[in-house]
């Protein structure tokens, strides 16, 4: 892949629409600016929204500005409302200040480690029941317990697809809603 210094550019991805339709992703297709978004019309509410409410919140957090594009895009599709921090840090800040809906946190980062920030965000009453997804490459056994008994509400491993992540997010969502 090549770009220019400070261009902005993202993995697309094709989707096909399953019987009942459902998204499902059929292949990556490079580097590249969706031209279009799907629409959402006929079938109600996308899984983005709270019926009148309003989108739902969504904070990314990761130092790779590639993952960060890659879930913004993704999300935005599929109507969430996405702010986006780049360390642990700059995240909890934010998580504070705006109380989203839920957070998504990589767990190698600068300054504040995924698994610090969550444990900082569940002693804060303020975020306390803010649920948390922590995404990222650690991937054994032990690291994902550590991680859920720390208090994630649930962990996904890299490489993830963008859609089962959503799918993800919103049981996550639905169950701190009940």
């Amino acid at each position: 892949m090549q770009s220019k210094a400070e261009a902005a550019s993202v993995m697309c991805a094709r989707y096909r629409r399953e019987a009942g339709g459902r998204r499902v992703q059929s292949s990556l297709k490079g580097w590249c600016w969706p031209s279009g978004r799907p629409t959402r019309a006929g079938v109600g509410p996308g899984p983005g929204t709270i019926g009148a409410v309003g989108k739902l919140k969504v904070l990314v957090i990761d130092d790779d500005p590639v993952i960060l594009e890659l879930l913004r895009v993704n999300f935005e599709i599929e109507g969430f409302e996405v702010v986006c921090a780049h360390d642990g840090d700059e995240g909890f800040a934010l998580a504070q200040e705006l109380q989203p809906d839920v957070v998504i946190s990589d767990i190698m980062m600068p300054r504040r480690d995924g698994l610090q920030l969550l444990s900082d965000l569940k002693a804060d009453p303020r975020t306390t029941d803010l649920p948390v997804i922590l995404l990222s490459a650690k991937a054994q056994k032990s690291e994902i317990e550590h991680g859920l008994d720390l208090g994630a509400d649930d962990y996904v491993t890299k490489p993830f697809d963008p859609i089962q992540l959503i799918d993800r997010l919103n049981a996550v969502v639905g169950k701190a809603r009940q």
